[in-house]
């Protein structure tokens, strides 16, 4: 009985520890999520706005322009690029943040305020594997 007590006690003792060792980092791993979490909103947003758009381009059916299938295989080509970019760019976030790896071409959304949401002048190349 006396070897099971001080069994018992050895792994108190051990889970103490630990749960002292996870108490006094939990606040600084809170505040790394919510800080990935704050520079992951624009490119996640524009991924819901390509969805978005995805969405009602393969919906639309407009007869009365000439072309209109060509001009729908163009749209959806260039929105499903875009959201491969905008995937790649969360990716990017997410290795550079927890990894710790700086991601070269990783594409910032933090001076992208003129609200062009199709411009790709800056963006990775679509053909980028993930």
């Amino acid at each position: 009985m006396l070897q099971y007590q001080n069994n018992n006690d050895t792994i108190n003792t051990v889970v103490q520890k630990n749960v002292l060792n996870f108490c006094t980092i939990l606040s600084s791993h809170c505040n790394n999520w919510n800080s990935l979490l704050t520079e992951a909103i624009k490119p996640v947003q524009a991924l819901v706005n390509f969805s978005e758009q995805l969405r009602h381009v393969e919906k639309a059916n407009i007869k009365y322009i000439d072309d209109f299938e060509d001009l729908q295989q163009k749209l959806l080509y260039k929105i499903t690029s875009e959201i491969e970019d905008e995937i790649q760019l969360i990716k990017d976030i997410l290795l550079v943040r927890i990894v710790g790896e700086d991601s070269i071409g990783c594409r910032s959304h933090k001076d992208d305020d003129d609200g062009d949401a199709l411009s790709v002048s800056s963006r990775l190349p679509a053909t980028q594997a993930l």
